[in-house]
């Protein structure tokens, strides 16, 4: 069984991942923008059924953009609403006009 665990202050960020009781990754992030592949702590902004996908702020000028299906998804994950706080991941940085684009596989 893996577990996600993480934590959050205003200067950085702590996930772990545990599977059957041991440590398996740490990563800590100190800040700055999010590059790709690191791991953040979002709160959904909202969900646009219609594009199916969630803009999610995870502290930058513009909110991430998250799918609401992702085909690698290998774990059942909740339905997003306006206000959660959920883990992703940032698989795109973010440039020009766009903002990141995010995954909850991770």
């Amino acid at each position: 069984m893996k577990i996600l665990a993480f934590e959050s202050s205003c200067d950085d960020t702590c996930v772990a991942v545990v599977e059957d009781g041991r440590l398996c990754e740490f990563i800590r992030d100190e800040g700055g923008d999010a590059s790709a592949e690191t791991i953040l702590l979002g709160r959904v902004e909202r969900v646009v059924s219609g594009m199916k996908a969630a803009f999610v702020d995870i502290g930058e000028a513009r909110n991430g953009f998250l799918p609401l299906e992702e085909k690698s998804q290998s774990i059942v994950l909740p339905r997003l609403q306006s206000g959660m706080r959920i883990p992703v991941q940032v698989k795109k940085a973010a440039h020009g006009e766009k903002g990141a684009f995010l995954t909850r596989d991770i």
